[in-house]
């Protein structure tokens, strides 16, 4: 077997190479591996595909599992020469030519160049930026403050733009559950919202289980940074520019102003234009006015837990603010 993912989900014998994964990738730069045909180079090749692309299910019980950030998926490009008649003239070119094509329309990258090498180069390059590092370094180091540079120079904006055309609230974001087979899918044109969010980094593993003979993932923000950063995102989306609304709103809570806060979102909800929902149905979802109101605290950077049950009954939304001093405001939210 070639392929490292069909012998762990199969239960084969496997003899952990991946100590040796972890030297390839902390000790060197550029590998040649020059072993003859059918020495075994097919599978670590495959192995490092999985290890890079974050397949974290398969790497359990392994050396590298706890020794390996599973937060970071990164592209892979995988080009093989494995079959095909490249003795007959012009076949390796037209051969690496349609290769490319395809990891580009995969990866909905634009080939800019008519060449084999200028196309593979364009391409290295689109998908290093599209992960942020080198862009985010600059920008920290050009700007000297810490901000959310990955969020805001890594995030296209058809992830926002998706999640509002697919009517996905922002409530339903943090905990969905999603299994191997969807987290793996790399379809663009028909990509599953849960395998978009972890793909490009916005959502990654919080835990996991087996169910059914399956793995199955809950997934959650990575760190504050995008919590807040996405809910902001959302938030201008759905609303306008909110962010003077969001600054008086932090004033009404730090003074316990519930009132204030009540005239704040009538406001809020009372300046979202007519004729943004007049050709279609939002008006009669809930979950877009609920998607606005908890975007506006997580995008703040508030604590804020949903369907929070107590002695007293339950909260659809409890926010927790000013905890240096142990202060607590709970804010109920009736439905309508």
């Amino acid at each position: 077997m070639q392929t490292f993912r069909e012998i762990r989900e199969d239960d084969c014998y496997y003899v952990d190479k991946t100590a040796y994964m972890r030297r390839l990738v902390d000790e060197g730069k550029h590998y040649f591996l020059s072993r003859p045909r059918r020495f075994g180079k097919s599978l670590p090749v495959d192995t490092l595909k999985e290890l890079f692309e974050g397949s974290e299910s398969l790497f359990r019980g392994l050396d590298v599992h706890d020794h390996w950030d599973w937060s970071m998926r990164h592209p892979v490009v995988r080009l093989s020469f494995g079959s095909g008649d490249f003795k007959e003239p012009g076949y390796l070119q037209a051969n690496l030519m349609e290769q490319l094509d395809a990891v580009e329309r995969g990866e909905g990258v634009t080939p800019a160049y008519a060449s084999a090498p200028g196309r593979f180069g364009y391409l290295i390059e689109s998908l290093r930026e599209r992960a942020g590092q080198r862009v985010v370094v600059l920008l920290l180091f050009d700007t000297r403050q810490f901000k959310a540079w990955w969020f805001e120079t890594g995030t296209p904006t058809f992830l926002v733009e998706t999640l509002v055309e697919r009517g996905v609230g922002a409530l339903e974001l943090d905990g969905m559950l999603a299994s191997d087979e969807l987290l793996s899918s790399f379809d663009v044109e028909d990509m599953a919202t849960e395998a978009l969010l972890f793909q490009t980094g916005t959502l990654t593993i919080l835990d996991s289980e087996e169910l059914g003979g399956e793995s199955v993932h809950r997934l959650g923000y990575p760190n504050r940074e995008v919590r807040q950063s996405l809910n902001r995102s959302l938030l201008n989306r759905l609303t306008g520019n909110p962010s003077k609304r969001q600054e008086h709103g932090v004033r009404l809570l730090k003074a316990n102003d519930f009132a204030g806060l009540e005239e704040l979102f009538r406001a809020f909800f009372a300046s979202i234009p007519c004729q943004w929902h007049r050709k279609n149905d939002i008006a009669d979802y809930e979950g877009y006015y609920a998607s606005v109101f908890y975007s506006c605290f997580a995008g703040l950077g508030l604590d804020v837990t949903v369907e929070d049950s107590g002695s007293r009954g339950r909260l659809d939304m409890a926010v927790v603010f000013s905890s240096e001093t142990r202060n607590l405001a709970a804010l109920a939210v009736e439905r309508a």
